[in-house]
């Protein structure tokens, strides 16, 4: 959704650069360069996720025909913008106020347009906006299900007494288009190397404390193909084992992000190595636990795919780091 909002806005600022030469043509070469390359952007991102939109809309089996619709549609307005364009070049004339007046309007109806088009986009596959979403939702959804709740999980062949999972729609109506930049900021890190893991406790950890919290951390993850910690500034971070298949880096994750939920009231207090400490000691006496105990439930009672959540795709939506650690003491890049 965040690409193809950014084609969007990289075609107005070519657009708008078009415009500009007309007031500065001594700058004619160097603005009607980078309108052309924001124009070539536009061009390569509305590409790459226009398949995946079509995607969206399509039955099983009938990408084709949405495709092949969406082109005589896209053809149509194409035609009925030309006509148009030619109506207004008429009305306005040579008047350059009106021009650059008519221009910033349709510039901004644009613009709204495009983003609630995004808005309306209800994807069932998991990206990390959405894993965090998910985590998130799940963590304030009641133990006991209301009376509709109860209703509703009979209908759809829940277990008794489960409580009931977000859906995809639920998560798109909170997504937002500045949450992945957060996310690649403070959000968990997946697929790094064992050394950003383990390099920042003894350095913050005295000694016997040191050992005692790696001791405890590798118990945590044991017999699983990940392990998760935290890095020298208290970011989650995942390690994953070599052949680690696509479930196990979906589980990985949202274990993750339910982790940073759990740790996130820590990030509103102190700095540095108090704070690593004060989290460290988190994760090791609560937070790991819950989170697992928290998967655990979702994967044995199949709520994923009962909440209408499709586990195709994980490696390309996720994109994990290609570090894997060996059990047998290596470390690689795969």
């Amino acid at each position: 959704k965040e690409w193809r909002l950014l084609a969007d806005i990289l075609n107005n600022i070519g657009l708008t650069l078009d415009l500009l030469t007309s007031l500065v043509p001594q700058y004619f070469l160097y603005l009607t360069s980078l309108s052309t390359l924001s124009k070539s952007c536009c061009g390569l991102l509305a590409g790459a996720t226009k398949a995946r939109i079509s995607a969206h809309f399509a039955l099983q089996g009938h990408l084709a025909d949405v495709t092949a619709k969406e082109s005589t549609q896209e053809t149509a307005v194409a035609l009925s913008g030309l006509l148009l364009g030619m109506l207004l070049a008429r009305w306005i004339g040579s008047h350059d106020r009106s021009t650059w007046g008519v221009f910033f309007l349709l510039l901004l109806l644009h613009q709204y347009s495009n983003y609630q088009l995004i808005r309306v986009l209800v994807f069932d596959t998991l990206n990390p906006q959405r894993c965090f979403l998910l985590a998130l939702i799940d963590t304030h959804t009641p133990c006991s299900p209301s009376p509709s709740t109860a209703v509703e999980t009979e209908i759809e062949g829940a277990v008794p007494g489960d409580r009931p999972f977000p859906r995809p729609q639920e998560v798109a109506d909170r997504e937002s288009i500045f949450r992945p930049l957060y996310l690649s900021l403070w959000g968990p890190r997946i697929g790094e190397s064992l050394q950003v893991l383990l390099a920042p406790l003894p350095l913050s950890l005295p000694a016997p404390s040191s050992q005692v919290t790696l001791q405890r951390l590798l118990g945590l993850w044991r017999g699983r193909p990940y392990l998760i910690g935290l890095d020298g500034s208290a970011r989650v971070v995942v390690c994953l084992q070599a052949g680690c298949l696509e479930g196990d880096t979906l589980a990985a994750f949202l274990v993750a992000c339910r982790i940073h939920h759990s740790l996130h009231s820590l990030r509103q207090t102190g700095s540095g190595l108090g704070r690593l400490q004060a989290a460290y000691g988190l994760l090791v006496t609560s937070a790991a636990s819950e989170a697992l105990l928290w998967w655990e439930e979702v994967d044995r009672n199949g709520r994923l795919e009962r909440g209408g959540w499709s586990k195709r795709d994980v490696w390309a939506n996720l994109k994990p780091n290609t570090w894997r650690y060996d059990p047998h003491g290596k470390t690689k890049d795969s």
